[in-house]
């Protein structure tokens, strides 16, 4: 089944090529026969209805096929479009369960601290302190860090 999807705009184009050749050689017998059945009238009139009978039989042919082969390429393009977004479907769908697995597992990048005798370090300015767990400069009044809650004083 899956064949008859991908190689059906392919099967299209060929039936528009073969309708092209088919309206082409139409317009040749239409424009053969209006030519004898004028004949009567005179050779000018008989010669220039064959010529536009043949035009516009030729020019019918040619924007039907456009049609058909446009949708013949829409209907391949649609199958492409398709393929990709079975693959990023299965692209979602094995992140999705990488993200769960990696969920469920325990979290060891946060790393919990104690405090240290020394663990404030004195800025240039007598008003901060340098957290030494983040690096972060904080006010002296503060005993613990805003940015990692790392205990100051």
């Amino acid at each position: 089944m899956k064949n008859i999807k991908e190689n059906s705009g392919g099967a299209i184009k060929v039936i528009a090529i073969v309708v092209l050749i088919a309206g082409i050689i139409v317009s040749i017998v239409i424009s053969a026969n209006t030519y004898k059945a004028l004949s009567w009238i005179g050779e000018n009139t008989a010669g220039g209805a064959l010529f536009g009978v043949l035009i516009v039989g030729i020019l019918i042919s040619w924007v039907i096929y456009k049609l058909i082969y446009g949708y013949g390429e829409l209907i391949e393009y649609t199958a492409e479009n398709g393929t990709y977004l079975e693959s990023i479907e299965q692209m979602m769908a094995k992140l999705t369960k990488d993200e769960k697995a990696a969920s469920s597992q325990p979290k060891t990048d946060h790393v919990e601290t104690t405090p240290t005798p020394m663990s404030v370090v004195f800025a240039g300015n007598p008003n901060e302190v340098i957290c030494t767990c983040c690096g972060e400069i904080n006010s002296v009044k503060n005993t613990y860090c805003q940015t990692c809650g790392h205990k100051l004083k």
